[in-house]
């Protein structure tokens, strides 16, 4: 999954190469492309470092951005939230390129497709209507349990965009960390990457039979929504919610 910030639209950059790293070495080799890119400084230092005393550790040299070498600038008063920055970027920049992903064909994957900011906001809208339609208040809790993918970003900003509270489902700790979750969080619905269906369905997630409804990723299998069905749980498709 590639997420590509606005404010870097018209940088002429050199072809990105997407690697499997920690986000501390992606930052890192991302400003080694702005660096070979540009030859521009970024960075300016405001402070010098200051050596240990009187028991207290060393202090390196304070780094700000370059655009904030006087202080920091105003904030924009338009943008408080999470969902303000989105939603000026999907206006200022309707046409660039936002979320890219890469499909896979018998384990091998394909070349980079690409939504514009225009395309997801225009589908985070249509998500968030559907949750609407489904009950779910502002302030309510919202489950995505999977990996990153498009879907992921788009369920997280519906939830930024009509006040609903997102919480994460991870299964790193077990299974019963998923089951704790949605019980302790008081989640109603999630949205789901389809090969984690099982697991909200085992008889081990005795939380399910809270749940309102699932949103697969793409689609669930029809053992699955019938199992569903047996304990009150709806399954959608992606797209079957997003024509609601």
């Amino acid at each position: 999954l590639v997420l590509l910030l606005p404010f870097l639209a018209d940088k002429e950059l050199p072809p990105p190469v997407f690697l499997s790293y920690s986000w501390t070495t992606r930052f890192r080799l991302f400003a080694w492309r702005m660096e070979g890119a540009k030859k521009q400084v970024f960075t300016i230092q405001v402070e010098d470092g200051k050596p240990g005393k009187d028991g207290r550790p060393a202090v390196g040299p304070v780094f700000r951005n370059i655009l904030a070498k006087d202080g920091f600038p105003p904030l924009d008063p338009d943008m408080r939230t999470s969902w303000d920055v989105f939603r000026t970027a999907a206006g200022k920049y309707p046409d660039n390129r936002m979320l890219g992903w890469r499909p896979f064909k018998d384990g091998v994957p394909g070349p980079y497709l690409w939504k514009s900011y225009k395309e997801v906001y225009e589908e985070v809208l249509q998500i968030g209507s559907a949750l609407q339609q489904l009950g779910v208040q502002p302030g309510s809790r919202v489950g995505i349990y999977g990996s990153n993918c498009p879907q992921w970003v788009v369920a997280m900003q519906a939830c930024n965009g009509y006040s609903i509270i997102c919480v994460p489902l991870y299964d790193t700790l077990g299974a019963g960390a998923v089951d704790y979750i949605i019980d302790h969080a008081e989640i109603d619905v999630v949205f789901i990457q389809d090969k984690k269906i099982k697991e909200i369905l085992s008889p081990n997630c005795t939380s399910a039979t809270r749940l309102k409804a699932l949103v697969a990723f793409t689609s669930a299998n029809n053992e699955q929504i019938k199992d569903a069905e047996q304990i009150g749980m709806k399954v959608y498709s992606w797209n079957d919610f997003l024509k609601m």
